[in-house]
């Protein structure tokens, strides 16, 4: 091939190449997608006026205080009217020092009677207590029908709780026939009260009977953790003296008829015909000299688990 010819191929070649070019873009500005008009956003900053304070509103006016009401004036006090004078005491009942712990026989009598103590007397002059002349003693009151066996015993256990759990015990016994009499009480702690809390009471009367009545003439009591407070009583019925409290500074006063023990007053009580009314009964506990009113209720039937009695 000719030079000439070489030029004219090439320069064909080149329109060619030139006019597929155009073709091929136009071509492919027709089949490709438009694209979305661009949204132009606009912002424009503006100054914020501040948010106003928040009002606060004042409290409540305070409501008028009320008017006092003024108080009359009092009125002048009437003349104090005489005093009328203190009741005479009757002396007679006499007692240790302060220190003594006084006994409450009228525990003991709670089952057959309600117990009224009459006021402690001083103890100077020592005198036996005067008898109201509205209570009779009770020694004046005729022995009961009913006789206690001669000689008998009797043991109480104290339970507490429904487990029943032991904390005390005490034994009663006597002795009585025509001429002489002997009684006995112990109590105790029992279980675990008496390993941390141990104590008894321990009391003894001894004397004669006559004419179906108790007269002491000996009374001993012992109390606390191993019975160390003890205290006793001697009935002298011919001196009539009664010499009672704990070594070494007993006391003596007189001895009047149908005194006691805190043991002694109780098996009396059990052998007396008892009427409804009141009955005075002196009783001693080895440490105090005591008058107590008994106030005797109408019979009264008692269901028990051996019976209606």
């Amino acid at each position: 091939m000719s030079v000439r010819s070489q030029r004219t191929f090439w320069i064909c070649i080149a329109v060619s190449l030139a006019l597929h070019a155009i073709v091929f873009s136009e071509l492919t500005g027709m089949i490709s997608r438009p694209e979305p008009a661009s949204t132009e956003l606009t912002a424009e900053l503006e100054p914020i006026s501040p948010s106003p304070p928040p009002v606060i509103k004042p409290p409540p006016p305070k409501p008028a205080p009320s008017p006092r009401t003024t108080a009359p004036a009092p009125k002048p006090a009437a003349p104090a009217a005489p005093e009328s004078p203190m009741p005479a005491v009757v002396p007679g009942v006499a007692e240790l020092p302060p220190q003594e712990e006084a006994e409450r026989p009228g525990a003991a009598a709670e089952p057959m009677a309600s117990a009224e103590t009459q006021p402690e007397l001083p103890d100077e002059p020592a005198q036996a207590p005067s008898t109201p002349p509205d209570v009779p003693v009770a020694a004046d009151d005729p022995p009961a029908d009913v006789k206690l066996p001669q000689a008998g015993r009797i043991t109480y256990e104290v339970f507490y709780g429904t487990e029943k759990f032991s904390v005390g015990r005490s034994v009663q016994t006597w002795s009585i026939d025509k001429t002489s009499y002997r009684l006995t009480s112990f109590s105790e702690t029992t279980g675990l009260v008496g390993l941390f809390r141990p104590y008894l009471y321990s009391y003894v009367s001894e004397g004669r009977v006559e004419a179906g009545r108790l007269r002491p003439e000996r009374f001993s009591a012992r109390r606390g953790r191993e019975g160390e407070r003890e205290a006793t009583a001697s009935f002298d019925w011919e001196a009539h003296r009664l010499t009672f409290g704990a070594s070494p500074s007993p006391r003596t006063v007189p001895l009047q008829a149908g005194t006691h023990d805190f043991l002694s007053f109780i098996y009396q009580l059990a052998q007396t015909a008892l009427t409804p009314g009141r009955i005075q009964l002196l009783i001693t506990t080895g440490t105090k000299l005591n008058r107590y009113v008994l106030e005797v209720g109408a019979e009264e039937d008692v269901d028990l688990p051996l019976g209606n009695v």
